[in-house]
């Protein structure tokens, strides 16, 4: 997704506030908008970054600091039309964790990135029997209600903002942009000639990324994830990437499990949190 810097408010210097031994929290929050989600969703949306500088333990007027700041930033994306923002921070931010609270944003996401060093990893065998392939045109009905049904306990399915409708209808062209380019590459597996399930291999560099995985319930526990994601990972060896990554919900535990067989390692947990600025013409 394309972002455009709209709004950054600066942190005061140490020197302006007492205790100025005390390091601040954060130089600047910044508020981009999400050029795809605003089009797709047919609403202006924005995202709220945290750009650097953690003090641990948090202190008082780094959280009413930067709650202030949040606050304000939002009030500005109110006032230019944002109907819906996220904000993200890693779990040990304490401050802007308290602050997002504060500042009236919900917690709809505890995200998990995973990643598999290809150049130390054993990349595990491919399974015997199971047919992997590159999608093909004729496949892409089935990817996209495979898609639209495998989701469920995504951040968009968690945020009551979406609608149901909506979040399925994400899915739905997530995956078929990722067939049409976004993604090098699509695979998919086969069992008993019909359509298990895929997964999406994308390389920047020589870093690999699965933006979706799923398999359809009624193949679920017959080996169809591990064989996809043996798969992705020979994919990814193959096209010389040195590391791949996957990211899914902390709470989807048979995904956290199915990485870490393979060979996966957390590399990184980020919350996101969300707040409606402005409520949807239904």
């Amino acid at each position: 997704m394309s972002r455009t810097s709209v709004e950054c408010l600066d942190a005061p210097s140490p020197d302006s506030l007492k205790g100025a031994a005390l390091r601040p929290y954060a130089q600047r929050l910044e508020l981009h908008r999400q050029e795809w989600d605003s089009e797709f969703f047919g609403v202006p949306m924005g995202l709220i970054a945290l750009v650097s500088g953690i003090t641990h333990p948090p202190h008082g007027w780094q959280v009413d600091g930067l709650r202030q700041r949040l606050s304000s930033l939002l009030d500005r994306a109110r006032a230019q039309g944002y109907a819906h923002v996220i904000f993200r921070v890693g779990p040990d931010e304490q401050a802007a964790i308290w602050a997002a609270e504060s500042a009236g944003m919900r917690l709809v996401d505890v995200g998990v990135d995973s990643t598999f060093d290809l150049r130390r990893g054993a990349v595990p065998e491919l399974l015997p029997g199971v047919v992997i392939r590159p999608a093909r045109a004729e496949d892409l009905p089935a990817l996209r209600d495979l898609a639209g049904a495998a989701f469920v306990l995504s951040r968009f399915g968690a945020d009551p903002f979406f609608k149901s409708e909506q979040v399925v209808e994400l899915h739905r062209q997530w995956i078929t942009n990722l067939y049409n380019g976004l993604a090098q590459t699509v695979l998919v597996c086969e069992l008993e000639h019909g359509l298990a399930g895929f997964v999406s291999c994308a390389l920047s560099g020589d870093e690999g990324r699965i933006p979706l995985i799923a398999t359809r319930a009624d193949f679920r526990r017959r080996g169809a994830g591990r064989a996809l994601v043996a798969a992705a990972l020979h994919w990814f060896s193959a096209a010389g990437a040195r590391a791949a990554h996957v990211k899914t919900q902390a709470h989807n535990y048979p995904a956290l499990a199915l990485y870490q067989r393979a060979g996966f390692v957390v590399s990184k947990t980020e919350l996101t949190f969300s707040i409606t600025l402005a409520h949807r013409q239904d």
